[in-house]
């Protein structure tokens, strides 16, 4: 056997023995000779073997620590779930939690205006009016931007003014305002009530401001337009007599009850005749619209909207006075203004508005 064999050999040797002690969990430092191994071996008979351990989140601190003769390699701490907190605490419970929030999964129910009220959201909140509110020809409008959810009834109460404290504002100031969406308790119809009131310094002279808005009609686009999640109407004050008056105090309550839910079909087969022609198209003094109802589910009515040129006019139709399956309109004293190209669509506050149906064509013919 050559020298340089016999180097190869002893070289594999030590590098397999400092492999074999490492395994172990011994450390062969670079600098150890022959002579250091015989104390590395020795210290693996001192090493621990190694454990793993899983604790569940408890109310009170925890130590962890390896079963005797044994060494910690790691800890699992479990997630923390709803079924886990009920059971380290039985006040979590879904009422005790704010009907539409959630915690971990778990859906509250508690609402503050009783289990059986009917509400899926509110929120009650005082706020300050700093604006300048008491002139100018503009309605003063009270919005509550970034709430997330369009309320069914607002109520705004005046707490006190930045003079006085007293919950009664200057002469022609309103005291109390807010709206109530009359579409959400009828389902055919399309109105939201505005309401003010003021009250005098007198106390003996008070007054109402109530205008209904139909949040159908684009005319009505100051309304519709703020009527959004993020940027809700709240309450509009007519300058020249109910005016708000800046550095005052409000309560505001907003109420969202449960809704069913409604699908709504289209109206289909629309046809215009005058009883002696029918067909998609007409000329004459006088015709009449018929059309095949809609089919509604989760509801019991619906009304019918009638449409000139994709304008909105202000003749409606209930479904419910009508048996068979179809509902119809006849116009009579009518005008060249009535010429044009009529559509139908259905309308539940729940549902919505439908789809159109087919068009038909109208001509004035005195």
């Amino acid at each position: 056997m050559s020298i340089q064999s016999e180097i190869t050999r002893l070289s594999d040797a030590r590098a397999a023995l400092d492999a074999a002690i490492a395994a172990k969990g011994v450390q062969v430092p670079g600098s150890a000779r022959l002579g250091d191994l015989p104390a590395l071996i020795a210290a693996i008979a001192g090493q621990k073997p190694e454990q793993s351990k899983t604790v569940s989140p408890a109310l009170a601190q925890q130590m962890v620590t390896p079963d005797a003769g044994k060494t910690l390699s790691g800890v699992t701490v479990e997630a923390v779930t709803k079924e886990l907190l009920a059971a380290l605490d039985e006040s979590f419970k879904a009422e005790n939690i704010k009907n539409g929030a959630s915690i971990l999964g778990l859906p509250g129910t508690f609402s503050p205006f009783g289990a059986n009220a009917g509400i899926s959201n509110y929120l009650i909140e005082m706020f300050d009016f700093t604006d300048v509110g008491t002139s100018g020809g503009n309605a003063i409008v009270i919005r509550r931007e970034g709430l997330g959810w369009i309320p069914h009834a607002a109520i705004h109460v005046l707490v006190g003014d930045s003079e006085t404290g007293s919950p009664i504002a200057p002469n022609n100031h309103a005291v109390f305002a807010g709206f109530v969406d009359l579409r959400h308790w009828c389902p055919t119809y399309t109105k939201v009530l505005f309401y003010n009131f003021s009250l005098y310094n007198n106390g003996s002279d008070h007054a109402w401001w109530l205008p209904s808005v139909d949040m159908l009609n684009p005319a009505n686009s100051f309304y519709t337009d703020r009527w959004t999640e993020n940027n809700c109407c709240m309450a509009r004050f007519q300058p020249e007599r109910y005016h708000l008056i800046s550095g005052t105090r409000w309560l505001r309550i907003l109420l969202r009850f449960n809704e069913p839910t409604v699908t709504l079909t289209a109206p289909t087969g629309l046809t215009i005749s005058n009883g002696t022609n029918s067909g998609d198209s007409l000329t004459g003094s006088g015709f009449t619209l018929a059309w095949n109802r809609s089919t509604i589910t989760g509801s019991d009515d619906c009304v019918y909207l009638i449409y000139r040129d994709g304008a909105l006019i202000s003749t409606r139709v209930k479904d419910a006075g009508f048996t068979g399956n179809q509902a119809n309109i006849t116009w009579s004293n009518i005008t060249e203004a009535d010429s044009g190209t009529y559509t139908v669509r259905a309308y539940n506050s729940y549902a919505g508005l439908s789809e159109p149906s087919n068009s038909v064509t109208f001509t004035y013919q005195a």
